[in-house]
């Protein structure tokens, strides 16, 4: 299995720049080039996807949900999790909350955003998108391994 991986995408910090979200654009376009030209079809987006949540404006939401729904039509697995800069407060709820929303709702084909623990199975690789409490990775870390353990995901798949 191969896969792209990436994280800390921060989209709007850099906003003093007048194009700023064009080139975040771009950088979308960038990652999922690199994708196709290695015929990669999973790309993996382990956190921070936004920069600061609380001022994340409306375009910056939307450029990103049109980018994830435009590769997944065509075909690419995405699998997003969030990081620390996507956490809004204390209670969990994140920034990508209404992406998670759109996988919730079926309406993504091939990819899933989550913000709890979750287990996804593409060709024989199980991926655990581990969402950790703050200060909690190792504990979690466990927690989700033994649960992949103790599951029948276990018998069926080559790799972890």
């Amino acid at each position: 299995m191969r896969f792209v991986h990436t994280a800390d995408l921060h989209v709007g910090a850099n906003r003093y720049l007048a194009d700023y979200l064009r080139r975040q654009e771009e950088m979308f376009d960038a990652i999922f080039d690199v994708a196709y030209d290695n015929d990669i079809d999973t790309v993996v987006m382990a956190g921070d996807i936004f920069d600061d949540p609380e001022t994340t404006t409306q375009a910056e939401r939307e450029m990103v949900e049109r980018k994830l729904l435009e590769y997944d039509a065509a075909g690419f697995h995405i699998l997003m999790i969030p990081g620390n800069h996507d956490l809004v407060d204390a209670t969990g709820y994140t920034a990508i909350h209404y992406l998670c929303l759109l996988t919730r709702h079926g309406k993504f084909k091939n990819s899933c955003v989550t913000e709890s623990t979750t287990y996804i199975t593409i060709g024989d690789t199980v991926f655990c998108l581990l969402c950790h409490r703050k200060h909690r990775f190792k504990e979690d870390l466990q927690t989700a391994v033994e649960e992949f353990r103790g599951s029948s995901l276990v018998v069926p798949h080559d790799h972890f």
